[in-house]
């Protein structure tokens, strides 16, 4: 879909902020993106190891993609996407529970021979990257 000619939201919507949406916007927001899903690689590499880096990171590339074919050209409502995108956030809260419960972050340290101990696994996976969505969520509802 051209940027250019793509239809802007009706003028009563919350969505109307021609500047937010614009194809210049759109641009930089893939930059940023870019970056901190580059920087985010690189630290999850250097610190934990490849294996979990190929995960964690590939399912940000994968998300970077979707949201460029959906969200970044057609803008959603921004509580229907916080209440989506908390409701995940809550089912990873439950997985993250699930993995530290089952030993995780030792399993992973055999499998792959990585330092990734089980409180390293807390603090990283359960503690800064759960702060990093709330904060995500808070950007979600004013549009920042």
């Amino acid at each position: 879909m051209n940027l250019e000619t793509s239809p802007s939201p009706p003028a009563s919507s919350l969505l109307a902020d021609a500047t937010l949406y614009s194809p210049r916007a759109q641009a930089i927001n893939q930059v940023v993106a870019w970056a901190l899903i580059g920087s985010f690689i690189a630290a999850l590499w250097i610190n934990i190891g490849l294996p979990p880096t190929i995960i964690v990171g590939g399912s940000a590339l994968v998300g970077f993609f979707c949201w460029r074919a959906t969200n970044l050209r057609r803008p959603v409502h921004p509580v229907k996407t916080t209440v989506l995108f908390l409701t995940t956030v809550a089912a990873l809260h439950v997985h993250m529970m699930e993995e530290h419960d089952c030993l995780f972050g030792p399993a992973m340290s055999r499998l792959f021979n990585i330092a990734f101990p089980d409180d390293r696994f807390l603090r990283i996976f359960v503690f800064i990257l759960p702060t990093i969505y709330y904060l995500t969520a808070i950007g979600l509802l004013l549009r920042i």
